[in-house]
């Protein structure tokens, strides 16, 4: 067999092997992503809840 085919074939599977893992990498971001998105939104109302909470606390103390 030729070399040179045997380095090109070889180098065809490889880019093969390479964008299969890319592609299912790609998908699981997207799965994933949603996921962290939601992750996100409900750290942040988790970190501001007990800030409003209090502000709105000294509101009616200072108002009521």
């Amino acid at each position: 067999m030729d070399r040179n085919f045997y380095y090109q074939t070889r180098a065809q599977e490889h880019q093969r092997e390479i964008a299969r893992e890319l592609a299912t990498r790609h998908l699981l971001d997207d799965a994933n992503g949603n996921f962290s998105a939601a992750q996100r939104v409900k750290r942040m109302a988790l970190r501001f809840a007990p800030a409003t909470i209090i502000l709105a606390l000294l509101v009616i103390h200072f108002l009521g």
